[in-house]
């Protein structure tokens, strides 16, 4: 590929054409992972099954998550799905009252085709990468409405016009315009809207699985081992692997930091350790002006 001034704000894509899989249906008998009885579902699992009939990405159009457990990888998304329902409703916002909903860094959405299939939802999705924007365009319901942006904290849309925004393993990547992209996001949201992100923290730190995210940390060539019993330095921690491009690094932030920087652009209304996986999960109010 080429490379132009676009890759240090965007992923451009590299594909032709992408392999789709079936839709779950196919997949149900599957091996899994994850206990459906821990979802806490309103209805039983055929309910949400039948209604997405939409082909599902395959492992190499999801960034190799979920690997060849595609069944798994569906109900990540389900699980996820449940978490911000549940969460926006003890705050005061029933997603079935068609509230508008934004997945920022939808992915080859996950999480987002949940929102889609099973609540109305008006629901939006964004990424960075290119290919998995058009892949949600290709394969997915037109009711939704995907589109790029860039690593620059601007999004195409205008003032006090989300619910909802939430942002899974997002704020985990932004090095540089961590406080511009909240002001971003505060932006788009109406009062009384509520932010649900993902961060890494202390606990975070703590409970890495030994792949992915702490194998890119421990081996980057200016990576202290006794990081791993002291804990990671300072209150903002960046591990970066390239200058020139977007989306290379790993962040993790202090709970004082977040306390003392981010209550500064929104109402801090819970903190949930472990709320995603191993990721922090932090509910924020746009409060009224």
């Amino acid at each position: 590929m080429t490379n132009t001034f676009e890759n240090s704000i965007i992923i451009k894509s590299n594909k032709q054409s992408y392999t789709v899989l079936s839709s779950v249906n196919n997949y149900l008998t599957q091996e899994h992972f994850i206990d459906v009885n821990s979802l806490g579902l309103e209805r039983g699992i055929n309910e949400y099954t039948k209604k997405d009939t939409a082909p599902l990405p395959s492992t190499e159009d999801r960034e190799g998550y979920y690997e060849s457990r595609h069944y798994d990888f569906w109900l990540s998304g389900l699980e996820e799905y449940q978490k911000i329902k549940r969460e926006s409703a003890e705050a005061g916002l029933n997603i079935d009252n068609h509230l508008k909903v934004l997945d920022f860094g939808c992915a080859s959405g996950r999480v987002l085709r949940h929102f889609l299939y099973q609540s109305n939802a008006d629901i939006w999705g964004c990424d960075i990468n290119e290919d998995h924007v058009t892949w949600c365009n290709k394969f997915l319901s037109g009711r939704s409405r995907i589109f790029q942006n860039t690593s620059l904290p601007h999004l195409q849309v205008e003032d006090n016009f989300f619910d909802i925004v939430y942002c899974l393993s997002v704020f985990t990547h932004i090095e540089t315009f961590e406080t511009s992209w909240l002001c971003e996001i505060r932006r788009i949201l109406k009062p009384g809207g509520i932010a649900y992100i993902t961060i890494h923290d202390e606990t975070s730190w703590k409970n890495m699985p030994d792949w992915g995210v702490r194998r890119a940390i421990v081996n980057h060539p200016e990576f202290n081992p006794i990081w791993l019993e002291t804990g990671f330095p300072n209150e903002k921690f960046v591990s970066r692997w390239a200058e020139d491009k977007s989306y290379t690094s790993n962040v993790f932030y202090k709970l004082s930091y977040i306390k003392n920087i981010w209550s500064r652009f929104f109402s801090i209304v819970k903190v949930i350790p472990m709320g995603s996986s191993y990721q922090t999960v932090l509910i924020l109010k746009k409060m009224a002006e």
